[in-house]
């Protein structure tokens, strides 16, 4: 089939993913700036589906889309545009927020399959964290927060958002049998595992929100929200995102889960001890059968 050589130059120019399927969602065109966001270059994805092994487009309850609820599907079926936000799988494993624009694509007036737009709904902020790396502020391997980088951003982050985020949720995250990961696969998959788990993230709660890898597989969420009830679901998506990415290691698909405990802090309490009680509510998760969040939010 072929393509319009000025509008595939277009599509090259831009900044958003763009990438072309036919009736059977058989990808025809795949442009510099989808090879940026997913990280599959166009000769890794060209001619096969997005489904097969690539982006697996999932929603916010982890629900495959690619079967029954694709919109670039529904945009074949519907001859209509369809817009979503779902979650991409990235080639380094994680889920990213994307938002998705499925457009009916016609040639000669005749429909001959879709156009997908996509770009990320959270971007980071790269110039702020390529200071707090020189300040030693970041862990090296993650790209997150240090303990020493937390201790340096928390306060002055809360002061500025209490006036506008009134309460203050905190997220302990453990990753589930991790050192059975490292001892079976050894220690590149349990370092691919902490980025993994990392970069979901980073890339699933706001930026104005505080991301640290306390220790070894440990992880510290600080959220700051208008509604406490906020907590628990955006630890539910945490949790669900984690369980729903996967790594490939010599060959072998690789899947792990994380359990967490949740809490909201208290007027006047310090931060150190409500993260305290959320490793004690994380450690009650994994009693609880791991892969799920333990939280004494009422």
């Amino acid at each position: 089939m072929m393509l319009d050589e000025h509008i595939l130059s277009l599509f090259q120019s831009i900044n958003d993913g763009v990438y072309i399927l036919d009736f059977r969602r058989k990808i025809l065109f795949w442009n510099k700036a989808a090879e940026s966001i997913t990280g599959f270059s166009a000769s890794e994805v060209m001619g096969k589906s997005c489904s097969d092994n690539i982006l697996r487009h999932i929603d916010i309850d982890g629900n495959s889309l690619c079967n029954s609820s694709c919109p670039m599907q529904a945009a074949i079926n519907n001859k209509q545009i369809v817009e979503a936000d779902v979650y991409l799988h990235h080639k380094e494993g994680y889920r990213l927020m994307v938002h998705v624009k499925g457009i009916p694509w016609y040639s000669n007036g005749v429909q001959v399959g879709a156009i997908e737009l996509f770009y990320p709904v959270l971007f980071q902020q790269q110039k702020i964290k390529q200071d707090l790396v020189k300040m030693a502020l970041i862990d090296p391997l993650t790209g997150v927060l240090n303990r020493r980088g937390f201790e340096s951003l928390y306060y002055p982050r809360y002061l500025e958002m209490k006036m506008t985020k009134p309460f203050t949720g905190i997220l302990f995250f453990d990753i589930d049998n991790f050192k059975q990961l490292n001892d079976t696969y050894g220690h590149e998959c349990g370092d691919a595992v902490l980025k993994t788990v990392a970069q979901t993230f980073t890339h699933n709660v706001r930026t104005y929100d505080i991301i640290t890898r306390w220790g070894g597989e440990e992880f510290v969420i600080i959220l700051f929200v208008d509604n406490y009830l906020m907590i628990q679901s955006i630890a539910d998506k945490l949790c669900s995102l984690i369980a729903s990415a996967f790594i490939d290691v010599k060959g072998n698909t690789i899947t792990f889960t994380a359990s967490c405990g949740a809490t909201l802090l208290k007027a006047n309490e310090n931060v150190t001890d409500a993260i305290h009680r959320a490793d004690a509510l994380m450690y009650k998760a994994k009693k609880n059968g791991k892969n799920q969040v333990c939280h004494d939010i009422m």
